[in-house]
Formats: C-alpha cells, structure tokens, sequence
C-alpha cells in the first residue's frame, strides 16, 4: 500500500512512496505532513525534515542521522531504536534545544538530563512562561537523550 507525503501548507504533493521501505536520503521533506506516517526502517539520512509534522510518526528504526529536524514537530513520534547521531541534535523551535549524551541545554538553560526530568510543567511556566511548551516538548527531548545515550554506551 503506497503513502502519499503532501506539503502540509499547501497540500501539494511531494512525494509518494509504494514499498514497505523508503529510501529518502537527501529529501527535501520540509513541511511535509507526516503526521503519524509509518517511516519504520525508512532511510532519512540527511533529510530535509524542517517544520515537518512528523507528530506520532512511527520512526522506529529510522535512520534519522544527518537529518535536518529543526522546528520539526515530533510530538509522540516513536523514536525507539532509530539511528540518531551519536553525539549531539540540535532542534529548533521556540528555544534553540542541543541534546548530547551528557547534558541537554534548552535555551540559556545546561543541565544534566535529571534536572530536565525532575522539571515539572508548573514550574517551567513559573520560571520560563513556557509550561505549554514544556508539556509539548518534554516527551520528545527525554525520548531523543535516551536514545542518544542508549547508543553511546
């Protein structure tokens, strides 16, 4: 069964793919609406994934390295056993995020990854006015540190 990936702006289409596997090195998938899309295995090396609605995707086992995923929207995306970088992501949205596996610094903001566990909505909205985006974006971080350092050791 084929998928199609539209614009998510304009609804043109990108691309359309017809096997069980996606070889999409080097796509421009910018914008694209990916939004709960089975990528499992899909080739996504050095994508274009910026501003794509990759929201509760299916990435297990994607190869996501070199992949451009800022302001990527990766809300309950499923990033288990996916080929992220070894070293470092960087991820932009409203704060600029760099994840690496011995810290995580989300805007002026570098701590070890249990003060970011340990932060709580409530309190991201009392220090940082951003608690909404806080409870959007946690998930996602705490994901992507946790493959990151589960691939490290």
């Amino acid at each position: 069964m084929g998928m199609k990936i539209n614009n998510k702006n304009t609804g043109k289409l990108i691309i359309e793919i017809n096997s069980g596997y996606a070889d999409l090195r080097y796509a421009d998938l910018s914008s694209a609406d990916l939004h709960s899309a089975d990528l499992r295995y899909a080739n996504l090396r050095y994508a274009n994934l910026s501003s794509a609605d990759l929201r509760s995707a299916d990435l297990r086992y994607a190869d996501l390295r070199s992949a451009n995923l800022s302001s990527a929207d990766l809300r309950y995306a499923d990033l288990r056993y996916a080929n992220l970088p070894k070293t470092d992501i960087i991820i932009n949205d409203r704060f600029h995020i760099h994840i690496s596996p011995d810290f995580i610094r989300i805007g002026c903001e570098r701590h070890k990854i249990s003060w970011w566990k340990d932060l709580s909505v409530t309190q991201a909205a009392a220090k940082y006015s951003a608690g909404e985006w806080w409870e959007q974006w946690k998930p996602v971080v705490i994901a992507i540190y946790d493959t990151i350092k589960e691939r490290t050791l």
